[in-house]
């Protein structure tokens, strides 16, 4: 669920008349504020969709393999890391537009025994200091481990956050305070194009990595991706120029 913070320090009684309203509503509150848990009722309160609109954040997904480092297949170790080019300064832009930038990645590898958990801790640690070095920032790094067919417990498993299912997405969503139908997910794979629609948000297909054997399916595609373009970079440029433009 998509999740504002309105008050971080609620203390007067306002507040509180205010937050037994919203709760009476179905929304909630924590002891670190009051959240709204957007849904249906958001309708219900005149303006409080353009609050929303005005604290939460857009944000850019993008996948790993084949969108921001190159695909080796079942990439297992730091020396194996190689950015796309251009791929760092397109990450780059969207820190400098005020996009949350959050990569979100199946890692199966790990379900199959090609290498730990800890190993992929261990290059997703290395990638984003690759990128700080050019001046790009990841905002969050969420990946899923689990594989329903292969591997053993806990991580062969049918799961909610393994794309197309849109799990990782709806973690960051509520970690970050995004605004997912106005955010973007960048992929080499119709599965990412899928995630993002499945929340409301645009999917972008890229032909770098495995792009050019999706493109192949495509009369197989339930629906089409907002744009398919030659790589992250000019993904990046889409967002923007669009942005700008409305």
């Amino acid at each position: 669920m998509t999740v504002l913070r309105l008050f971080t320090r609620p203390s007067c009684l306002d507040n509180f008349y205010f937050a037994s309203a919203l709760v009476f509503l179905g929304f909630r509150i924590s002891k670190f504020g009051l959240k709204i848990y957007v849904s249906d009722f958001v309708n219900l309160i005149p303006g409080l969709r353009v609050l929303i609109s005005l604290k939460q954040h857009r944000a850019v997904f993008l996948d790993r393999d084949g969108t921001i480092c190159e695909d080796v297949g079942y990439l297992n170790s730091v020396e194996q890391i190689q950015l796309i080019p251009r791929a760092a300064e397109a990450i780059r832009r969207l820190n400098e537009k005020g996009f949350k930038t959050v990569m979100v990645t199946n890692q199966s590898g790990v379900a199959r025994g090609f290498f730990p958990e800890s190993r992929l801790k261990e290059i997703h640690f290395e990638l984003t200091r690759l990128l700080r070095e050019e001046e790009a920032f990841l905002d969050g790094v969420y990946y899923c481990p689990h594989y329903p067919d292969e591997g053993e417990e806990p991580y062969r498993r049918i799961c909610e956050c393994r794309k197309p299912a849109p799990g990782l997405l709806l973690q960051a969503a509520e970690d970050l305070d995004l605004d997912l139908p106005a955010s973007f997910m960048i992929g080499d794979h119709y599965s990412d194009v899928e995630c993002a629609q499945r929340v409301g948000a645009q999917g972008i297909l890229v032909l770098t990595g495995h792009g050019q054997e999706a493109l192949l399916k495509k009369e197989n595609w339930p629906s089409l991706p907002s744009i398919i373009v030659p790589d992250l970079y000019e993904a990046v440029r889409w967002i923007i120029f669009n942005g700008e433009k409305g």
